[in-house]
């Protein structure tokens, strides 16, 4: 989440004497009224069981990255986040970890094929703690990733997170720009069952607070929007208390989107 400035208040209250004379200027309020946008990167689309993507949705350019893979099988990522996955592979290898990739990007059709095949099997219910229905699978934006290990057999288990390559991942994966997507004992929230293989990327800085703070994506996100929210309450009170002075002549410049606000006032 990037932080930008979308306007720059600057009050500047000139104090004039009695012959008419500058006798003071004061500038005021100019970092109380600049404010933070949150501006959402590709990097960190929400998907769930509420938001979807549109059955059409591919990354603009998906490669095969150079990480362990299970044999024969060929594992296609977003190209945005290939630097990230091969640098964690290469952290975790420097300790002894061997981690493997099993899945990345999947197509909305091959989303609907498993999607099938595990209700056929379990009933719509229980297929869906596990199972994402169509266009709404994180797999389809090319940010996340299924990883295992040959302990476990290259397949997904629960007990992965008991390995010591699920361990790692779970304390490691954040300083290379990943979340654990669904946690233990935040199925309520992510509306999937606790998979310590599933990760997303969402970029160094949202990844450490959100394992800093122990949310899920959605919390976090949550999170986000309120602080927004509660910045722009703040931002429209003190420019509604200036806009309403006396004072106060606006001038705007359009070309570098930065409003000047002067003041004037004799014999104060």
């Amino acid at each position: 989440m990037e932080s930008r400035f979308k306007s720059i208040f600057i009050y500047v209250k000139i104090t004039y004497d009695m012959g008419g004379k500058v006798k003071k200027t004061t500038i005021i309020l100019l970092m109380l009224l600049a404010f933070n946008v949150n501006i959402k990167a590709d990097n960190q689309i929400l998907v769930n069981k509420q938001e979807a993507l549109e059955k059409e949705y591919k990354p603009e350019k998906l490669i095969s990255p150079e990480i362990n893979s299970v044999k024969y099988r060929v594992v296609l990522i977003d190209e945005a986040i290939k630097d990230d996955i091969e640098k964690m592979f290469e952290g975790a290898k420097k300790e002894g970890i061997e981690l493997v990739i099993l899945s990345g990007y999947r197509s909305y059709e091959y989303q609907k094929g498993l999607y099938n095949r595990y209700v056929k099997i379990d009933g719509k219910e229980k297929a869906e703690t596990y199972v994402a229905i169509p266009g709404h699978s994180e797999h389809q934006t090319g940010l996340a990733v299924d990883l295992t290990s040959e302990k476990e057999l290259y397949q997904l288990k629960e007990t992965f997170g008991e390995t010591e390559e699920g361990m790692w991942l779970a304390n490691n994966a954040h300083k290379y720009g990943f979340i654990l997507r669904y946690p233990k004992g935040k199925e309520e929230i992510t509306g999937y069952m606790y998979e310590p293989w599933h990760f997303r990327h969402i970029g160094y800085e949202m990844a450490k607070d959100i394992y800093d703070k122990k949310y899920t994506f959605e919390e976090h996100l949550k999170y986000l929007e309120e602080k927004r929210l509660e910045e722009e309450r703040r931002r429209n009170e003190y420019k509604n208390k200036y806009m309403n002075s006396n004072y106060v002549k606006r001038y705007v410049f359009k070309n570098t989107g930065i409003n000047i606000f002067k003041s004037k006032s004799k014999g104060e």
